[in-house]
């Protein structure tokens, strides 16, 4: 295992998860797959940036995020300072603002890494070209998240108008909160059914707190108790059918940042 000195070749520039919590998942993430991958005697270097609290919740719970150019203007300004900062290349942690992401590397001058186009080359690799999504209300019915995945010839099978309502209602009131209620664990069963019978051939965890209800490398069982599988690749197993593939964004996201880092971005071009 080659130490850090000799593997890390640039330096990411992280916009953090619009909350304190899931920047913090995140870099763990980060932090983990590197030790394990690359160093376990040095930290990865980084810069970090945060967006500004008190303007979160209001974008999220509002449809300014597509309609404020302060929002817009806000990410593209935090990018510029991870620039002066050293950074040589934006990872933007959360999912909903990368409906920016092509204009933040326009604008900064940087290349992004976009967690939905590093989904879609996972999926790619896999011969998987129809997947479903399981997001925030946002991210499944706004257009800059599937068009990357369908960029990529990967096709994407969204919930019912009436399922997206639910979900968003449990992801951002009780997954957000840290609630974990079995009743919502069984709705999300039944959607991802709903998605296999539709012809999705593996589900993709657009949203960071999903797999907190559902963990991939898990079976459900006739009762809906889970069991925790320690396997590769990511599935979750509903036993009267065909196993489905996860793909949890976050995660690939993760991993992948920390192999452009430790890689160079010219062996990974295919992400941007």
């Amino acid at each position: 295992m080659r130490s850090l000195l000799e593997t890390q070749i640039l330096t990411p520039g992280i916009i953090g998860a619009l909350s304190a919590k899931s920047t913090d998942e995140f870099m763990n993430l980060a932090g983990t797959y590197f030790s394990a991958k690359y160093s376990q005697n040095h930290n990865m270097g980084y810069r970090l940036a945060h967006l500004p609290e008190n303007r979160v919740n209001e974008w999220l719970q509002t449809d300014l995020l597509s309609k404020d150019n302060q929002w817009r203007n806000t990410i593209i300004d935090t990018a510029k300072q991870l620039k002066d900062m050293g950074a040589d290349f934006i990872n933007l942690t959360p999912n909903l603002p990368h409906i920016y992401a092509d204009e933040v590397e326009y604008k900064v001058g940087l290349p992004v890494l976009n967690a939905a186009t590093v989904t879609a080359e996972t999926a790619k690799k896999d011969d998987n070209k129809t997947v479903g999504l399981l997001a925030t209300k946002k991210i499944m019915t706004w257009d800059f998240f599937k068009d990357k995945l369908k960029a990529w010839g990967v096709n994407v099978i969204v919930p019912s108008d009436e399922d997206i309502e639910l979900m968003n209602k449990i992801i951002l009131t009780e997954l957000k909160l840290g609630k974990i209620n079995s009743n919502s664990r069984d709705e999300f069963i039944r959607i991802v059914s709903r998605l296999m019978h539709a012809g999705a051939k593996g589900v993709v965890y657009g949203c960071g707190e999903v797999k907190k209800l559902i963990p991939p490398n898990c079976k459900v069982d006739e009762n809906k108790e889970f069991q925790y599988l320690y396997t590769l690749p990511s599935f979750i197993d509903f036993r009267d059918s065909k196993a489905i593939k996860v793909y949890d964004a976050t995660t690939l996201h993760a991993r992948k940042m920390v192999d452009i880092a430790c890689n160079g971005w010219d062996k990974t071009r295919s992400v941007a």
